[in-house]
Order: C-alpha cells, then sequence, then structure tokens
C-alpha cells in the first residue's frame, strides 16, 4: 500500500500537482544539504538488484518461452522474441486481473502458477541455446533495467520516483500499486482514491504487477519497492520494441546500436521508465504493432496482423494516449496501400475487440464513467462532470468562440515548438535557474526531451535532399530501404503531433507528458538513424555528449533535490549503476557487430 506520508488526489492532466503530506518534515534546507549529505550502505545495496534479477525473470520468462514457441512456429525473426514476450506476458496479466476481480483468492493462485511456471521457464531456457542475436535484446533490457534504478536509489531507497528528479510530483506512478493492492487485498475498487474513479485509468499495467505480486512478500521487500522495480520490468518493453523497428526498417547494425544507445541514455527514458506510470509500456506496444502490422512478405501476414492488433489494443489498455499515435499510423499505413484490407486486418480486429470490450463494459457498468481524462484533455474539464464525454466535449466547444478555439489549437503548436512557456503546475516548487531548469524542460517539452539529439535536425535536411538521389541502391554498404524507413518515421511522427495539436483542447496542453511517447520514440529513432548514416563518427560524438547531459542534468544535477528527502549517497548503487552502464555499453557494441539481413519492412510502408 502507500506510505502513510502519501495523500491526495492523482492527477494525469498536468493541472494541480499533488502535494505530499509531511514531505517538509524530512528536506534538507538548502544551505545545509551538502552538510548533511553522508554516504550510506543499506539492505537495500543488495535487496534491489536481488529483487530486481527474481522480478525480471519470474515477469518474463513464462513469457519468453512461450514467444519462442510463436517465433518458430510462425517465422519471425529471432530479434523480435523479447518483444512477443512482452505481448504473452500482459496478455497474461490481463487475464490475471480479471481473476482477480471475480475473486481475490482465485488470482492469488493464478499469479502463483505463473511464478511457478517463471521458474520452469527458466530451467528450460537454461538448458537451450540462446542464439546472439536474440540474447543480446534481452541482456540488454536486463542490464538497462538494473542501470535506471540504481540511478533511482543512488541516495538510498528510502526515496521514490517522484521526489529523485524533481522537488515533487504528483503520485501518477503509483495508481497502478493502488490499484493493484485493491485487487489483491479484496477491497472495494469502487472507492478507490477520492474522487477519482478505478476506471478512469487503463488497467494493464495493474495486470502486470498482479503477476508477480506474491514474489515481494517471500521477498521480504517493501511493497512499494516491489512494485517500482516491477513497474520498471514493464515500462522496458520499450527497448526491445525499438530493437525489433530498426531492424524492420532496414538499419544496419551499428546504426541499430547507436540509435538505442541515445535512447537508453537519454534523460527522458530513464526518468518515464522509472517513474512508473505506463506510458512507456504504451508506446513498446504502439512500436510493436507498427513492426508487426508492416511485415516483409516472408514472414507469416496473417499472424503479424493478428500480433499487431494484440498490441495494438494492449496499447490502449496501458495508456489512452496511444491512440494518438495508433490512430494516424492506421490511416497512413491503409492509404499507402501497405496494409491490405483482408482477412489478416479482419482477425486483427477481431482479437483487438475481444481485448477491449471487457474494460470497456467494467467503465460502463462496474465503475463508471471512467472518461473524467477524455474531458479534461479534450474538453478542458477538470473538475467531476456528470455529462457523458461526447456530449461534454460537443457542448464545450459549441458554447466557445471560434476565435478562442483557434488560439488554444496554435497555442498548442507552439508549446510543441518550444515557445511557450512551461504549465504553471509543472514548475510549482521547482528550482528556477540552472540544470535544474534545463532538466524540467527534458521531462515537458517535446523538442527538449531530445537533448542534444536536436542536432539531428542540423543534419536531417542536408542529409535527405542529397542522399535521396541515391535512394535506389545501398551506399556504404547501408540499404537503400533504410533510408525511406527514416523518412516514413518522420512522416508519421509529424502527422501524430498534428492531430495530437488539433484534438487536445489547451491552450498550449501540449506537453511531453500528456503525449504519446511512441511518438517522441519514433523521433529518437529518426534522428539517431539519419545521423548514424551520415557519419558515424558524428554519431559518436553526438552520443558522447548525451552521455554527458544524462549524468550532469539527471543524475548528478538531480541529487540536490533528491537530498531534500534522503540526504545520502549509497556508493554500492552508484557501483551497481557504472557496471550495469557498462555492462549495456559493452552489449550495445556487441549488438553493432552482430551481422542481420534486414527485412526493410517500415521503408516498404
Amino acid at each position: 500500500m502507500l506510505p502513510s506520508s502519501v495523500s491526495g488526489k492523482a492527477t494525469d492532466s498536468g493541472q494541480g500537482v499533488t502535494p505530499y503530506d509531511g514531505l517538509e518534515q524530512r528536506r534538507v534546507p538548502l544551505r545545509r544539504r551538502f552538510v548533511a549529505v553522508h554516504l550510506t550502505l543499506s539492505a537495500g545495496s543488495v535487496l534491489v538488484p536481488v529483487a530486481y534479477a527474481v522480478v525480471f525473470v519470474l515477469l518474463l520468462a513464462p513469457g519468453y518461452a512461450a514467444a519462442r514457441a510463436i517465433v518458430r512456429r510462425f517465422g519471425f525473426e529471432r530479434p523480435a522474441t523479447l518483444a512477443i514476450a512482452y505481448a504473452v506476458v500482459a496478455v497474461a496479466g490481463y487475464a490475471v486481473f480479471w481473476c482477480y476481480f471475480l475473486k481475490p483468492e482465485l488470482g492469488r493462485l493464478v499469479s502463483l502458477g505463473w511464478i511457478v511456471a517463471g521458474f520452469v521457464a527458466l530451467f528450460v531456457l537454461w538448458r537451450e541455446r540462446i542464439p546472439r542475436e536474440e540474447a543480446i535484446p534481452l541482456a540488454l533490457t536486463f542490464a538497462v533495467g538494473l542501470f535506471y534504478l540504481a540511478v533511482l536509489y543512488l541516495p538510498g531507497t528510502a526515496i521514490g520516483a517522484a521526489q529523485r528528479f524533481f522537488v515533487i510530483r504528483p503520485q501518477d506512478n503509483i495508481i497502478a500499486q493502488l490499484f493493484a493492492e485493491h485487487l489483491f487485498q479484496g477491497a472495494d475498487l469502487r472507492h478507490f482514491l477520492g474522487d477519482w474513479t478505478s476506471s478512469d485509468r487503463p488497467p494493464l499495467q495493474t495486470a502486470m504487477l498482479l503477476l508477480v505480486r506474491p514474489v515481494f512478500s517471500f521477498l521480504r521487500v517493501d511493497v512499494g519497492i516491489g512494485y517500482e522495480i516491477a513497474g520498471a520490468v514493464a515500462q522496458l518493453a520499450w527497448l526491445s520494441a525499438v530493437w525489433i523497428l530498426c531492424a524492420r526498417a532496414g538499419f544496419s547494425a551499428v546504426q541499430r546500436a547507436l540509435v538505442v544507445a541515445f535512447m537508453v541514455f537519454s534523460g527522458f527514458f530513464l526518468y518515464n521508465s522509472v517513474y512508473v506510470w505506463p506510458k512507456l509500456l504504451a508506446a513498446g506496444l504502439c512500436i510493436g504493432a507498427l513492426s508487426f502490422a508492416i511485415a516483409p512478405p516472408r514472414l507469416h501476414r496473417d499472424a503479424g496482423l493478428v500480433l499487431a492488433g494484440i498490441c495494438a489494443a494492449l496499447a490502449l489498455l496501458a495508456h489512452g494516449s496511444a491512440v494518438f499515435f495508433l490512430a494516424p499510423a492506421f490511416v497512413l499505413a491503409v492509404a499507402s496501400r501497405r496494409l491490405p484490407l483482408e482477412r489478416g486486418l479482419a482477425l486483427a480486429a477481431f482479437a483487438g475487440v475481444v481485448l477491449l470490450v471487457p474494460w470497456a463494459a467494467y467503465q460502463r457498468y462496474y465503475d463508471p464513467p471512467g472518461d473524467r481524462l477524455l474531458k479534461i484533455h479534450l474538453a478542458g474539464i477538470n473538475a467531476v462532470d456528470p455529462r457523458p464525454a461526447a456530449a461534454a466535449i460537443e457542448q464545450t466547444y459549441a458554447q466557445t468562440p471560434g476565435y478562442q478555439i483557434l488560439r488554444n489549437k496554435l497555442a498548442n503548436v507552439q508549446t510543441v515548438l518550444g515557445g511557450m512557456p512551461l504549465l504553471g503546475s509543472a514548475t510549482e516548487g521547482e528550482p528556477a535557474t540552472g540544470i535544474d531548469r534545463w532538466r524540467l524542460y527534458e521531462r515537458e517539452q517535446v523538442l527538449y526531451a531530445l537533448g542534444v539529439l536536436n542536432a539531428g535536425w542540423l543534419v536531417f535536411p542536408w542529409w535527405w535532399f542529397t542522399e535521396s538521389r541515391r535512394a535506389a541502391r545501398p551506399v556504404d554498404g547501408v540499404p537503400s530501404e533504410a533510408r525511406r524507413s527514416i523518412g516514413a518515421l518522420v512522416a508519421l511522427a509529424v502527422t501524430s503531433t498534428a492531430v495530437w495539436c488539433l484534438v487536445l483542447w489547451g491552450p498550449g496542453t501540449t506537453v511531453t507528458t500528456h503525449s504519446a511517447y511512441a511518438v517522441e520514440a519514433l523521433v529518437f529513432v529518426a534522428l539517431a538513424a539519419a545521423i548514424a548514416e551520415v557519419s558515424v563518427r558524428l554519431a559518436c560524438v553526438v552520443l558522447a555528449l548525451a552521455v554527458a547531459d544524462l549524468a550532469v542534468t539527471w543524475i548528478a544535477g538531480s541529487l540536490r533535490d533528491a537530498w531534500r528527502v534522503s540526504p545520502s549517497i549509497d556508493p554500492a548503487m552508484a557501483v551497481v549503476a557504472l557496471l550495469a552502464a557498462a555492462a549495456a555499453g559493452a552489449l550495445l557494441v556487441l549488438g553493432a557487430r552482430t551481422d542481420e539481413p534486414a527485412p526493410g519492412a517500415v521503408a516498404a510502408g
């Protein structure tokens, strides 16, 4: 359950940051921070890495074993195994969610069955030989998760993600924990969190957490830390999805390694992987849906489309913002005639509907209305409103002068381009200058979130116009499909962003925290790949600057805020962070030396 010091209402709107009661009593005065800070070795120094390893294995192992069977049966490429495994785990978690809903005792029994299956799967996988091209994304995901958690708990395990990088954040990152604990304890879900209902946010992360909830008791780990670890493992779905997207886009192994490196060593992915609201989980599933929908002809077409439909539905069950990516992606794919309207698409739609209908029924009949976030983001209605969402949105537009609506949308565009000030709720209580301000902008603004990778915007136009003449043939050993894929990804990102600016009510609400993170991920992929194609050396220089930005702005620069809550440094966690980062770097170098055939599916789309 939640710590006793945490109370108040959660908000996903970014308007009205929730305070944490009792937090001031634990803060260290600014002028005393450095005096009070001390080195502290704690039990968490050992417990967190061990608990992470156990949760990572038991959560993913059964799904990974099933995914290997799917890959063999339908002919998917081996690097897709982990991305498929995340989809399998998500479906299993969703099923367990409904078991808990029907009867908590049944849910606990099924969770224990999943844990047992994890040990069995681990034994089976241990005896099998996992090829290098399949093992690298799996090991990389593990190393990155360990690195992120070690950075989070660098000041000790007494701190939470809401206070680690900023003075204070709303408790959106523990809503899935609240929901899961209500289900696990058999509490009434219709008395959830103040005037928020349990149906206001989709359940997928809660469902995945419930798969391994009994493990926390076995490990004697604090429930809050256990949920943080499991939530971080869930967010890491983005990494395996990007890995397979790069393969499908026709990128070389070096390009792919550089793309993933830019993302791994960015503040955006660090922060959102440990501040475990389910937005990166949704992003990973969105990118997985895109990758499997636009499949190379040699692969089983119907299986790829069904898998894409499942991933798309799961993305919507993770976070509603996924619609800002999925809808434009579907329209563009159909318009380009690369997503055939045939049997496979019908099967994909059926699979998606089967997954979505139970949650829609829960929202409508069990704990209605479940539409508060729609009213906040699409109509600017922050208070509880009894009207149906469609009626509230329609009436809001009808009652607002046209010139004001236009101003709202223009302000949304300006915000995306960095031309508007941050929302007041985002800056409340935060330092106004220096590194702290830069970190705040990287959290909130779409372009700032790219960090030094924004250098890619200077490279991209020159590269595009000079290289497009040679797109019909391989150049410098890089398939021309990669160039077309980069253009397609940029087009999808721009289209999705335009739809987002138009649909959100505004004014100026198009901040990163309200976006579909899959769109941000696509921009990372496209810019990093473009720089790498122009010059690998240039990409390495920019990557070194990105790593420096991460170290200075996010890891070291955020400690002053963290020391308000936990005025210490855990040297063991510092060692774990360095070792995990080094392991991730080594795996990326190894991945860059792994030659794999690149299907170029995104380019075809």
